[in-house]
């Protein structure tokens, strides 16, 4: 190549020009890539999208435990874990039905009548007010040494209320006790006693509350269905007037009116009348 532009130069021939055309087009397409690539619009990359976030977990329930500590429950007072009420719905609701439980056995077990009053029915109300008068309620409360709470839902009839069952030890005696109660919107709740058989402690079985108040029902609906039967059976006179007897039946009429069957007095079988006792004639036809 060098040799070829020497022998170019000493023979006088010009070294032919690079074209102008190819040289500005090269130039343009250069210009192009280059405005191409320096100009290009970055793509944005993709928006981010911000999930809200998950709300957080409730709070957990307050156990027995807690609840003893923070209302300052009677010691004297226990009820197991799985014996509290239960509100699947509403777990809150759940903890005012056991706060409401707490504090009712709490206020009768110190003798504290002020605070029971409010939280018991109008006839129960009545009853605590003749127990305080006479002084048997504060000596009561004092003798007890120790009250076994368990809750579930009391049944009779189409009605179902939540209830609490309670064992309250006094020394060596025992005493059940049943209490259905309600929540107002506000959460004040109204207490009011079941009533109690006297043998009703006899025919409670099993350990957990929720078995014993269904047992505690069927007991009261025996007892109701036992209350509506008379208090004996009638039994109406009847009269044999073949034999001159007067039976008694039960449930029975006494014959409608109209001759009875005449007998033969010689058929065998025929009882003489009773000394001293006339025996009954039938009424003769017409009169």
């Amino acid at each position: 190549m060098t040799s070829m532009t020497s022998t170019a130069k000493r023979s006088g021939q010009r070294e032919p020009r690079p074209d102008l055309a190819l040289l500005v087009g090269a130039g343009l397409a250069i210009g192009g890539i280059l405005f191409t690539s320096g100009c290009k619009k970055k793509e944005e990359p993709p928006p981010v999208v911000v999930q809200d976030e998950a709300p957080p977990p409730p709070p957990p329930q307050p156990t027995p435990t807690d609840l003893f500590a923070k209302y300052n429950i009677d010691p004297r007072i226990t009820i197991a874990p799985d014996e509290i009420p239960v509100d699947e719905q509403d777990p809150e609701r759940g903890t005012q039905k056991l706060v409401a439980v707490l504090q009712f056995f709490d206020a009768m077990v110190r003798g504290s009548d002020d605070r029971l009053r409010p939280m018991l029915a109008s006839a129960d109300q009545q009853v605590l007010a003749q127990l305080v008068q006479s002084g048997q309620f504060q000596s009561a409360a004092g003798a007890v040494t120790r009250v076994l709470l368990g809750c579930g839902t009391f049944q009779l009839g189409f009605e179902t209320s939540d209830a609490v069952f309670a064992l309250i030890q006094s020394g060596s005696r025992i005493e059940p006790q049943l209490w259905t109660f309600t929540l107002d919107e506000n959460g004040k709740a109204t207490f009011d006693a079941v009533p109690a058989p006297p043998d009703i402690l006899m025919r409670l079985t099993g350990t957990k509350a929720a078995p014993r108040i269904r047992q505690w029902a069927q007991v009261l609906k025996e007892k109701m269905d036992e209350a509506l039967k008379p208090d004996e059976e009638i039994k109406w006179p009847t009269i044999n007037y073949s034999t001159g007897d007067e039976e008694g039946s039960e449930g029975g009429d006494a014959p409608a009116g109209g001759a009875p069957p005449t007998r033969d007095p010689d058929a065998p079988g025929k009882r003489p009348p009773r000394p001293g006792v006339p025996a009954p004639r039938p009424p003769s036809p017409g009169g």
